[in-house]
């Protein structure tokens, strides 16, 4: 039996962002730690890449999409549009 210490992540806030796993033990927690720690049982597949949720327990979080930076034009091809590239 393994327990998982969950770690709540706010906005600035104050707001609950999500839950993510710690640190995972083998040791019951009961009584060891402070009680404002909150530890839930858990299988072996569970790591520190799982997030919790009360509803969902246990899960992955999807990747998040890596960001769209738009491409600034270089200063040759601003010249370039604007004077027909006459260089």
């Amino acid at each position: 039996m393994k327990w998982a210490l969950i770690i709540d992540t706010q906005d600035e806030h104050g707001n609950e962002l999500n839950r993510y796993v710690h640190e995972i033990t083998d040791i019951d927690p009961t009584g060891r730690f402070h009680p404002s720690l909150v530890w839930v049982e858990c299988g072996d597949e569970v790591t520190q890449q799982h997030h919790y949720s009360d509803d969902k327990g246990f899960y992955i979080p999807e990747p998040k999409p890596e960001p769209v930076i738009p491409q600034t034009p270089s200063a040759m091809d601003i010249f370039n549009n604007l004077f027909g590239g006459l260089i």
